[in-house]
């Protein structure tokens, strides 16, 4: 329950912006829509889409363990740390059982 509160504190913190900007990397705070073989559909909170792509270095991550592609499904929350071009996705943090129905 702490876990699933620290996200949404901290989504709530950057619902200013979609990307935020540090040390020349982005984040993306948003839903999963999609799922493809190589790339992954995010919804952010303004309803916008955004596509990036998935390769063997992205790492999962859910409860503060190691996740599987498995874990990726729709309407569940993420936030992905992007690479410094904006268009792979270095991490993707899985919320623990939260989905968002769009």
């Amino acid at each position: 329950m702490r876990k699933m509160l620290s996200f949404v504190l901290i989504s709530a913190l950057l619902t200013t912006a979609a990307f935020a900007h540090g040390a020349n990397k982005h984040q993306l705070l948003g839903t999963i829509k999609q799922l493809h073989e190589n790339h992954l559909t995010v919804t952010d909170q303004h309803q916008a889409d955004h596509t990036v792509e998935l390769n063997s270095q992205t790492k999962l991550e859910k409860g503060g363990k190691p996740a599987t592609r498995a874990d990726l499904k729709g309407g569940t929350r993420v936030s992905i740390h992007l690479s410094e071009d904006g268009k792979v996705a270095e991490q993707i943090k899985i919320a623990d059982g939260a989905t968002h129905q769009q």
